[in-house]
């Protein structure tokens, strides 16, 4: 200002202030959208992961506890803090379902089905974010 008068004008400084908007998406087979998460909405557990895999030796069948054969996206879980039967996100691996319990599975633990022992390098004893969407008989 001079004299009262504005002369020039300028942003010294400029804060954004953004909230981070996840959602989870799921499609069925023909490709379009059938349920829809808001993660912020969700119960969010950092646990730590592990993968395994058939023919690893400290796995003793390719069959679940709840009888789904051993596939990408099926978890083992401890029952006492994650119910069986529970759809999930798991930061960094995907969409999973609990279906697997193991003795080694206790507490705040999460074991990932991979497909081999280099994809199981991933995952292994990293601290992720465990997403519970909700309890389904399917997954």
């Amino acid at each position: 200002k001079h004299d009262g008068i504005v002369i020039s004008q300028a942003l010294l400084l400029e804060t954004k202030s953004k909230q981070p908007f996840y959602t989870l998406t799921i499609f069925n087979r023909r490709g379009l959208p059938e349920k829809k998460y808001d993660l912020l909405q969700c119960k969010m557990l950092k646990m730590r992961s592990t993968g395994y895999y058939v023919g690893e030796k400290t796995v003793p069948s390719d069959i679940t506890f709840l009888g789904h054969k051993l596939q990408r996206g099926l978890v083992a879980i401890d029952p006492t803090v994650i119910p069986l039967g529970t759809r999930l996100y798991v930061e960094g691996y995907g969409y999973a379902y609990a279906s697997d319990t193991g003795s080694a599975i206790k507490g705040l633990r999460i074991d990932l089905a991979v497909k081999d022992k280099h994809e199981e390098a991933k995952y292994n004893r990293y601290n992720v974010p465990v997403y519970l969407l909700e309890k389904s008989k399917q997954w």
